[in-house]
């Protein structure tokens, strides 16, 4: 096959050929019509061929309606991180660089550059650390790895993932001091704090739940006796039954607009609070909510009363 009326050309080139073929294909001059003599790699007849093939094991070739020609490689380098893909950095901690290496199937080792961006490790929240590489043939690749800014008590916790959320299902008894937990973990969103996650953990003594949690299990803050404060972010719409049963130091509570129910006995037994702010969206409160909240001096509703079972407010003053 002839691509250009060119004469002759004086070259022989072997290239094998792909998908398991055992024939060889040779560029070879092809002799046309009307003479003259041509240089570009158009000028050659693409016939097949036995033997010995002469094309440097590094050079990658293509196929096309049965023919090869001389093309560059296709294939980008592979890129592998030297440690974990995702990385997790305490507050205020340093970020240490791992780096990454990259392979080609043509060139062998080849260099990894890192993108602009820089970890914040003062402020909570998730980043990205691109990769990239380039053989000498242009071809490029990325990879990343994610970086997580976390509370250094959130190491603490035990995280349950669910298809695309994740539960906070357990907590050392050992934590102490203040607790911001992440909104994320292993790239999906924090939804819930599972039933019993944090029951005695009688150091605590202070929550930061994230945006992304919508529920707030049966008995998750059981016996938390140190814990003097706890934000419930707009998002959380559930309460369950005695998720702050005997916060003994819990002074105040501010239940949000999203929330529409709160389970029995949710804050019995909190003796140190004294207000209660409830939500316009809440219908429901369960029996004993806030039962034996002896200092217990002012409730807020920010809408209609809602549906109250018995002894909600039992004992208080």
């Amino acid at each position: 096959m002839a691509f250009s009326p060119i004469a002759i050309l004086a070259c022989l080139l072997s290239v094998p050929v792909f998908a398991g073929s055992s024939l060889d294909y040779s560029l070879e001059p092809a002799v046309l019509d009307g003479g003259g003599a041509g240089g570009s790699s158009s000028d050659y007849t693409l016939i097949p061929s036995i033997g010995a093939g002469i094309a440097s094991a590094s050079e990658n070739y293509e196929l096309s309606s049965g023919y090869a020609g001389q093309l560059i490689d296709t294939t980008a380098p592979v890129i592998t991180l030297n440690g974990s893909g995702r990385v997790y950095v305490n507050l205020g901690a340093s970020y240490e660089e791992q780096g990454a290496t990259a392979e080609d199937a043509e060139d062998g080792a080849v260099e990894v550059t890192i993108g602009a961006g820089r970890i914040d490790t003062n402020n909570l929240g998730d980043y990205e650390v691109t990769y990239y590489a380039k053989d000498r043939f242009g071809n490029r690749s990325s990879a990343t790895r994610y970086v997580s800014v976390i509370h250094p008590n959130a190491r603490l916790l035990e995280f349950k993932i669910n298809d695309d959320s994740v539960r906070v299902v357990d907590c050392s008894v050992s934590i102490s001091g203040d607790l911001i937990i992440p909104s994320f973990w292993e790239g999906k969103p924090v939804t819930s704090i599972g039933r019993s996650a944090f029951e005695s953990c009688k150091s605590l003594t202070s929550v930061t739940i994230p945006d992304s949690v919508t529920s707030i299990g049966e008995k998750a803050f059981w016996w938390c006796e140190s814990l003097t404060n706890v934000n419930i972010p707009d998002g959380v719409t559930s309460i369950g039954g005695q998720a702050f049963y005997l916060c003994e130091s819990l002074t105040n509570v501010t239940i949000p607009d999203s929330v529409t129910s709160i389970e029995g006995s949710a804050f019995s037994f909190c003796d140190s609070l004294t207000s209660v702010t409830i939500g316009d969206s809440v219908t429901f409160i369960g029996g004993n909510a806030f039962w034996r909240c002896k200092s217990l001096t002012s409730i807020t509703f920010e809408g209609n009363a809602p549906t109250l079972s018995e002894g909600v407010f039992s004992e208080t003053r």
